[in-house]
């Protein structure tokens, strides 16, 4: 691996960390059209585009249940990574995939119900995931390094000498070393991931959620914040289970709450964490698909609340 620098500014592509943007997009549209809601279904708003193989299911399925995973369908991600397919496409071929489990049951994590999210969206507004990122979010929290494609990002590669993507890189067994990951340019973003950021920007994302002071309202961060579905009825390192809302995990940690969401795609990986009543919070990337940056904000936290060194979380227990 190269002894390339990191600063503050290095890019890293952010993953399913960009749920939250997504969830954020969806609260700012819904409070402000009259017509929408978040019991919406995503059928009505778009019709044909959204057709799952249960009918029910393809009727009743809602802005809450697409972002929260209690649809009863599962990953599925063989049906868009590495295929080129753009979101109109993946959010059509939805009627060809099968569930496996019972409609608002249990928590199955499926990145397409973000993706069908951001399409309606796009088909709301007429315009671009990417603009209404740009124009929504990224612009008011000042947010001048983060973008939605890697032809995006190099607009600032080519202005800014601190604005580089990371190369990422994964570990070869045979050899004991890390392989520069051949990246697919064929994916394109969509609302389950694709955004590229650095450690700069996503503060100020995490500062927001934190303190609720926008652009999503705070009866909009709620209900991202709000338990929708539960992890299980223990997961570690919570106390007890852990919860979903939109885009946003929770959990009780040492009689705290945490919010968080990791991402990791293309050997990239990334997580926030914050804690809203301290008003600490930390941003992890990294450029190797593993789970240091879990190691390295369970250490950060446990420091920062002051827990003896003996007792910190070890995740090697786990």
């Amino acid at each position: 691996m190269p002894d390339v620098p990191f600063t503050p500014y290095t890019l890293f592509q952010a993953a399913s960390t960009t749920k939250s943007f997504t969830a954020s997009l969806a609260a700012i549209l819904i409070e402000s059209a009259e017509d929408l809601a978040w019991d919406t279904p995503l059928h009505d708003i778009v019709g044909n585009d959204f057709v799952l193989k249960d009918d029910y299911l393809t009727t009743h399925l809602t802005f809450l249940d697409a972002m929260s995973h209690r649809t009863g369908m599962p990953r599925h991600d063989a049906l868009w990574y590495d295929r080129g397919l753009d979101v109109e496409s993946q959010t059509y071929l939805m009627r060809h995939l099968d569930t496996s489990a019972s409609f608002r049951t249990v928590f199955q994590y499926c990145n397409l119900m973000f993706t069908a999210v951001s399409h309606v969206l796009q088909s709301i507004t007429g315009r671009p995931h990417a603009d209404l990122l740009r124009q929504w979010i990224f612009k008011p929290l000042g947010m001048n390094y983060s973008y939605y494609s890697l032809e995006d990002a190099e607009t600032c590669q080519n202005s800014d000498s601190r604005c580089t993507l990371a190369d990422s890189y994964a570990w070869n067994k045979k050899t004991g070393s890390f392989k520069k990951w051949s990246l697919d340019l064929s994916n394109p973003p969509n609302g389950a991931g694709g955004i590229i950021s650095n450690v700069v920007d996503y503060s100020k994302w995490i500062r927001a959620l934190m303190y609720e002071s926008g652009p999503v309202s705070k009866e909009g961060q709620a209900i991202m914040k709000y338990p929708l579905s539960f992890l299980g009825a223990e997961t570690s390192p919570y106390a007890g289970p852990g919860w979903y809302g939109l885009g946003i995990e929770g959990g009780i940690y040492r009689n705290e709450k945490v919010f968080s969401h990791n991402g990791g795609i293309s050997a990239y990986a990334s997580t926030f964490k914050f804690l809203p009543d301290r008003k600490f919070g930390v941003v992890v990337f990294q450029n190797a698909q593993n789970n240091a940056m879990e190691a390295i904000a369970w250490r950060l936290i446990d420091e920062f609340m002051g827990v003896p060194e003996d007792e910190f979380y070890d995740m090697n227990k786990t």
